[in-house]
């Protein structure tokens, strides 16, 4: 029974070497499939050609994952043919050597048994005899003894006493031979006794040992063969995880290297160009044009505009830049207005004169009344921006203090956009200082702008007599909106707030206020009433757009 115990053991060892193998090669065809098709899938989206080193960093980390992502496909179909290899195929074979192993035992077993067995039956059958034989002969000692006590009894009929001492003769011989046979049976039965003893001994100190020691050493065997399997499992698991975690630490390396400043500057000097933004549109006074210029060429009338001696003095009349789109179906509306009239005044044709205003200039062909322009313009941009600088750093340090006042980190990257803003502005002013010096300075910027104000009095006029016009109509309407109250200005919401109280008013993008009061003392907070009149407090200085009247 013991015996059989073990073989059911066997029997579930084995059975779990099978699950193994079953499992691993399931798993194996898993990861074979996924790595394919990882692969295949990822190989679609292969950049068709390596990037150039001084590529952006956005390309070079696209391309940089790709070929990762595709290696650890790779990487899987490998580790599946490996896994099929050293592990699937030598477990497939541990099986079937094991099923085969184990009924040679069982086979040996059951020959074990059938010699203890017949070993058995040759006693028993030696035994039988042995009985069968004892009892003949105490029969036949019975009858012959009788026979004796019949002679004793039966002395004084002559007659009878012959006839008994015969059959007492016969039953002698009998007993005689009976007993011949007892004592051969018992030698018999001796001899078989003997033998089954020493197969019995053997059997149970021998025979059973032996084959329980083979069956441990296959046991044994086995259990080293499985745990060398699987410790090839983990070492080729290991190898994997190694490999993938060495294209994820190139991915890793590859998106740190993601920069979009370096993108932004790279995209900026690889576009770069010396052109520059289309100039303003000069006023043209006809009244005060010489006839002669009206009726020569379009660049001596540029020439006019741009407050220049001659065409000569300025590459702007003969270099042509890009044209802004649209400029041309303006041009050709003005010439199908003008399809039927005389033809005089041919450079009076379009008010974009020699492309003026629609066609971007080159940094050298500016003008110094148009470098001038730009500095003035450029510093207002950077009075602008630097305030608007400070009016997020004050909010940083607000949101520090008490985190409700706004997103720190929207705050930080707005501060930091305006301040590459407004070192930008700098020094572009910088370069448009050594441009406006180059062309001659203040003496030169005199005499342009004496040329240009016989030009251009009408303009300065008009303009003048437009902005007091709106000047007024805005009074007036702010008057008529809330009468009675003063306001220094108006703004527009720049961010979400989320407010505390009545006094500090909650703000989303795009509502307007009335400014009671400027931040003159930098507080970071300013005086407002809402467009409506219902509410009257206090908003984030740094939120807001103002707008002084």
């Amino acid at each position: 029974d013991q015996v059989e115990n073990l073989f059911k053991h066997e029997i579930d060892q084995i059975g779990l070497t099978e699950s193994y193998f079953k499992l691993f090669s399931d798993v194996q065809k898993l990861q074979h499939e996924f790595g394919k098709k990882l692969r295949k899938t990822v190989s679609v989206y292969l950049p068709r050609k390596k990037p150039d080193v001084d590529e952006l960093s956005s390309v070079l980390t696209y391309s940089s994952i790709v070929p990762q992502i595709l290696e650890m496909g790779v990487t899987h179909e490998a580790s599946s043919k490996k896994l099929n290899e050293s592990v699937v195929n030598p477990l497939k074979t541990q099986v079937e050597n094991e099923k085969r192993s184990l009924e040679k035992q069982r086979s040996h077993w059951s020959k074990l048994n059938a010699t203890i067995e017949q070993s058995r039956k040759q006693l028993e059958l030696s035994w039988q005899k042995y009985v069968t034989n004892f009892k003949e002969r105490q029969k036949a000692y019975e009858v012959s003894e009788k026979a004796q006590n019949d002679i004793q009894l039966a002395r004084v009929d002559q007659q009878k006493v012959g006839l008994l001492f015969i059959v007492t003769s016969v039953f002698e011989a009998l007993y005689q031979s009976k007993m011949q046979s007892f004592d051969q049976a018992s030698r018999n039965y001796v001899d078989e006794l003997a033998k089954y003893n020493i197969a019995n001994r053997r059997y149970f100190s021998t025979d059973i040992v032996t084959f329980v020691d083979d069956m441990e050493c296959s046991s044994r065997m086995r259990n080293n063969r499985t745990r060398e399997l699987l410790l090839m499992v983990t070492r080729i698991n290991e190898e994997t995880i190694s490999k993938l975690t060495s294209c994820n630490k190139l991915i890793s390396e590859a998106v740190s290297a993601l920069d979009s400043s370096y993108d932004s500057a790279k995209v900026i000097k690889r576009l770069h160009t010396d052109e520059q933004p289309p100039a303003d549109l000069p006023f043209l006074d006809l009244d005060k044009c010489p006839p002669g210029i009206l009726d020569g060429s379009v660049s001596e009338l540029g020439a006019l505009i741009l407050g220049v001696e001659s065409a000569e003095c300025s590459n702007q009349l003969n270099n042509s830049g890009s044209a802004i789109s649209g400029s041309g179906m303006m041009s050709g509306l003005i010439r199908s207005t003008h399809k039927n009239s005389k033809d005089e005044y041919l450079s009076l044709r379009s008010p974009f004169i020699c492309g003026i205003s629609v066609k971007s200039i080159k940094n050298t062909d500016l003008t110094i009344r148009q470098v001038a322009d730009r500095i003035k313009v450029l510093r207002d941009l950077v009075m602008k921006t630097d305030n608007e600088l400070r009016s997020t750093d004050r909010m940083i340090e607000s949101c520090r203090t008490n985190p409700k006042f706004g997103d720190m980190e929207c705050l930080v990257r707005a501060g930091a956009t305006y301040s590459r803003r407004l070192n930008s502005l700098k020094q572009h002013i910088k370069e448009l200082e050594v441009k406006f010096n180059n062309l001659g300075g203040d003496l030169a910027y005199t005499k342009a702008e004496s040329i240009a104000e016989k030009l251009s009095s009408r303009a300065v006029i008009n303009n003048n007599t437009n902005t007091s016009k709106v000047r007024s109509v805005n009074t007036k309407s702010s008057s008529d909106l809330h009468a009675g109250t003063r306001y220094v200005g108006y703004a527009s919401a720049l961010y979400e707030y989320e407010g505390d109280g009545s006094t500090y008013l909650a703000t989303k993008p795009g509502e307007l206020y009335y400014v009671l009061k400027v931040d003159s003392t930098n507080s970071g907070w300013t005086a407002v009433v809402s467009e409506d009149g219902t509410r009257q407090g206090f908003v984030p200085t740094g939120y807001i757009n103002l707008t002084l009247y």
